[in-house]
């Protein structure tokens, strides 16, 4: 993986996926990033399991937090709940 790949790689991952977060810290257009990543499967792979990873991660997270019994979280929970089902 050469270096362009490599520093593209770490903004999606540090964006959860987001191209357009990624193409900000970048500092490039949000049509040149999409435009690198599918050209590369490597980052096509990254691209889609960050957001994966991001949303198990967020899952872990509030799993802990209701574990903990945050009050804020737990209110949270509450509300949003009712939504999914």
């Amino acid at each position: 993986m050469d270096i362009e790949t490599r520093h593209i790689a770490i903004a999606l991952l540090d964006s959860g996926g987001n191209t357009f977060g990624a193409a900000e810290l970048l500092r490039i257009s949000r049509r040149e990033l999409v435009g690198i990543i599918d050209r590369s499967p490597a980052l096509q792979t990254i691209a889609r399991g960050s957001g994966d990873l991001m949303v198990e991660i967020a899952e872990k997270k509030l799993a802990e937090a209701i574990r903990n019994a945050d009050p804020q979280v737990l209110a949270f929970f509450e509300r949003t709940i009712g939504r999914a089902q």
